[in-house]
């Protein structure tokens, strides 16, 4: 309903992928939004379906630039706020 934009994206182990970027919504895809302009991690299936996804934040704007996937199966993102 408002501003998503995504920085990055990622192919991980399972065929899926991940990607970062920025989320000012907080309702339908994207849940949980801190105020402003999160940083939205946002997790998809090989088919594009939505596995999950993180708004990360405070009330200031914050980014996310890069993600990856680390060699245990987490995930490493850089940003800012």
């Amino acid at each position: 309903s408002s501003y998503e934009g995504a920085n990055s994206i990622f192919q991980t182990s399972d065929n899926g992928f991940v990607t970062t970027g920025q989320a000012a919504s907080d309702d339908g895809d994207v849940i949980g939004n801190h105020g402003n302009v999160d940083a939205w991690i946002l997790k998809l299936t090989e088919d594009g379906e939505i596995q999950w996804q993180k708004a990360l934040g405070g009330t200031g704007p914050e980014n996310g630039y890069s993600i990856h996937q680390t060699a245990d199966g987490g995930y490493i993102m850089s940003g800012d706020a």
